[in-house]
């Protein structure tokens, strides 16, 4: 096999891993598209945060804010212990861009329990590309999950 025949096999077979492991849909709750997902833990508090975009995941109740106008970012918190039903998502969360702070239009609740929350923040599109940082106050401490950039779309 030559060289190059061998170089386009490690770059298919690379291609397919990263189609396999990436997340899948966003219509049943799982964050889309690769390297967009960020974990980082406060005391006994979990969270994951991934972008949605493409097609397919808006659902009726998310259907109210234009794609081009508004971002969408998954969040999902566990708590080992305590109460996060007390946390207020969208008044502690915000993003913030090259163009300064963000607060969200929006937090869609799709799992509301004091264990497990589950939800999109709304957060309109900003003017100003580049990398976004999200700060979330979780009670006695807080979070930030940062990206080098935003969903296209």
């Amino acid at each position: 096999m030559s060289r190059a025949a061998v170089a386009l096999a490690v770059v298919i077979a690379a291609l397919v891993s990263l189609a396999c492991s990436s997340g899948g849909g966003g219509a049943d709750g799982s964050p889309q598209g690769d390297g967009v997902a960020r974990t980082a833990s406060s005391g006994e508090i979990d969270v994951k945060a991934a972008w949605l975009w493409g097609d397919g995941f808006l659902e009726d109740d998310l259907a109210a804010y234009p794609r081009g106008e508004f971002l969408f970012l998954e969040l999902k918190l566990d708590a080992h212990s305590g109460d996060l039903a007390s946390i207020d998502l969208a008044g502690s969360a915000r993003l913030y861009t090259g163009g300064g702070q963000l607060r969200p239009a929006a937090w869609v609740a799709r799992e509301d329990g004091s264990h497990h929350r589950a939800g999109v923040l709304v957060f309109p599109r900003p003017d100003v590309p580049g990398a976004v940082t999200l700060s979330l106050e979780l009670g006695d401490g807080a979070v930030e999950l940062a990206w080098d950039g935003l969903p296209e779309g």
